[in-house]
């Protein structure tokens, strides 16, 4: 994962400091619920049920506090989204899959919820928007570039263009969802969605090189 996002570090040891990941909860909350300018580092505090000192004991201030809550979420979204270790038989049913998740995680409620709060706070944290940036999306395009470039060597696929294969690949799968999210429009259900992703996965291949023929699963 992404060394962008500091909070990494501190959920693997959160189960040594539970305090520390109270606080963190709590945060995330109070930031969703109040915003970030309506929620003091006292009212954190009290929600976790430790005192200001304990909070500033692992957070020195309520920005770097904040750019936590955004990191660490961000960055448990992103590992949910399973990109296979080898290149399997089946393609493009892996494809398929990796599409489904990648759709599960933008739809995730608190994502999108914590990504509209850091839109309206990016005036005030640019520098957080650019870790965000870089633990969230950065980090998908990266492992799924690393994917297809295995795929390619594999001669699963032929492409000679990684970094178009995959923005290809990521806008014909998110398509207009993250603006529909992020508006609070309404999305497609989980049958109409994976057929689309179905649809896109199959144009994606046309478009990128045909399976190669060793690689094709078996009918």
């Amino acid at each position: 994962m992404n060394s962008g996002s500091a909070i990494c570090t501190e959920t693997a040891a959160s189960a040594l400091r539970p305090k520390a990941r109270r606080v963190l909860e709590a945060a995330l909350e109070l930031f969703l619920e109040r915003g970030y300018d309506q929620v003091s580092t006292e009212m954190i505090a009290q929600a976790a049920g430790v005192s200001k000192a304990t909070v500033y004991a692992y957070f020195p201030s309520k920005e770097e506090l904040f750019s936590e809550v955004v990191l660490g979420r961000c960055s448990e979204l992103t590992m949910r989204i399973g990109i296979p270790e080898t290149i399997p038989a089946d393609f493009e049913h892996s494809l398929v899959d990796i599409g489904c998740s990648l759709l599960e995680v933008f739809a995730d409620e608190l994502g999108v919820r914590l990504y509209r709060l850091l839109v309206g706070e990016v005036h005030r944290f640019p520098k957080l928007a650019l870790s965000f940036e870089a633990a969230g999306p950065s980090d998908i395009e990266s492992r799924m570039a690393d994917y297809f470039r295995r795929a390619t060597e594999a001669g699963t696929i032929a492409t000679a263009d990684i970094a178009m294969a995959t923005d290809l690949y990521l806008s014909l799968i998110l398509g207009s969802l993250p603006f529909d999210l992020a508006l609070g429009l309404p999305s497609w259900d989980d049958a109409r969605n994976r057929a689309r992703i179905e649809a896109a996965v199959a144009l994606f291949l046309r478009g990128v090189g045909a399976l190669a023929p060793t690689a094709r699963p078996a009918r």
